[in-house]
């Protein structure tokens, strides 16, 4: 049940409504007026348990701000334009001038909705809603906490086999161009796979930084789902397999200098590890090495052709340095996966 509640309604939400539902609960249980702190709940969850720390401490001074100037606006003028828009401006202006960023917009909404509600004892009206801001942020912090702490290994997981995929489709696509001799053809395809996957190395870097926040609070749950140092190393295997593959996108002549035979033969290689990195062909140590070996010869072969004629590489050498790069890369990578197996 939890299970299909996690997948169709999302663990943020139902830990949103849990931390309201306990706010309120214990709000109204102390006759205490419960929007406040149910306002201050919604916005504590976060990402993480470090997040929803952090920003509670900066949310709770914050808040105090604004229901300063609406008690202050409220006792000079009452219930009037004045009283909301000083209120509400003097509270963005003195948040954003002590750095209170996190904490601007819950302050403001406070300012703005206790005037309304405040129409006498404005002390004690004050000190209820530092009360009711604390129990929001509290009751947040310890759901995110207990209540179905973050566990982000699978979305990485996830995120890094689609990665791997459009890296995978990107040499298909190059392979397929090399053969046909219209590597002019494969460049806005090529774009595309290459902002597709940015994006996606983007988004694995910022889980990766939240698994690492969590298993500050949960280290035993941490220790036995994942090693956070492989998740970082593998991280930094896909930024380098981006830039090469970045490189080889970039280098792509409308036409090569290779004999057909040549061409037949990095066509193979590059295909090969398409299918490593998409899953269609398992990775084998054996096979990969002797297809670097090739690729290496091929290298030097061309490198050397150069040493008499040039002072810089040819597009067809730049072709064969990035495919030997990815090569390399493709099999660190793979060493990882044996390691957390």
């Amino acid at each position: 049940m939890l299970q299909l509640l996690e997948r169709y309604i999302g663990i943020r939400v139902i830990k949103t409504g849990l931390a309201v539902f306990l706010t309120s609960t214990i709000c109204l249980f102390f006759d205490l007026p419960a929007v406040f702190a149910v306002i201050t709940a919604i916005v504590t969850i976060e990402p993480t348990v470090q997040d929803s720390i952090k920003k509670g401490l900066v949310r709770f001074p914050a808040s105090a701000i604004g229901s300063f100037y609406a008690v202050t606006f409220i006792s000079l003028l009452g219930v009037s334009p004045l009283t909301f828009t000083g209120a509400s401006v003097l509270t963005i202006i003195t948040c954003y001038k002590l750095k209170l960023y996190d904490g601007l917009l819950v302050a403001t909404l406070t300012s703005v909705a206790m005037i309304s509600v405040i129409h006498d004892a404005y002390f004690h009206a004050f000190f209820v809603r530092l009360l009711t801001t604390s129990i929001g942020l509290g009751i947040s912090t310890l759901v995110n906490l207990f209540i179905l702490p973050p566990n982000y290994v699978k979305q990485i997981d996830r995120t890094i086999t689609s990665v791997l995929a459009l890296a995978g489709e990107d040499l298909k696509q190059f392979a397929y161009a090399l053969n046909a001799h219209h590597l002019d053809r494969f460049q806005k395809q090529a774009d595309d796979l290459f902002s597709r996957y940015h994006k996606n190395v983007e988004t694995i870097e910022r889980l990766v930084h939240y698994q690492k926040s969590e298993s500050r609070f949960h280290r035993k749950h941490y220790q036995l789902k994942t090693d956070i140092m492989l998740e970082e190393k593998q991280l930094q295997l896909l930024k380098l397999i981006q830039y090469h593959i970045g490189n080889l996108n970039a280098s792509a002549p409308s036409s090569v200098a290779w004999e057909e035979a040549d061409v037949e033969n990095i066509v193979a290689i590059t295909e090969q590890l398409a299918g490593y990195l998409t899953g269609t062909i398992v990775f084998d140590l054996t096979d990969h090495q002797t297809y670097l070996n090739q690729l290496h010869l091929q290298f030097a072969k061309s490198a050397k052709q150069e040493m008499n004629s040039t002072y810089y590489f040819h597009k067809e050498t730049v072709i064969l340095y990035e495919l030997i790069s990815l090569y390399q890369l493709t099999e660190e990578y793979f060493n990882s996966e044996e390691i957390r197996d």
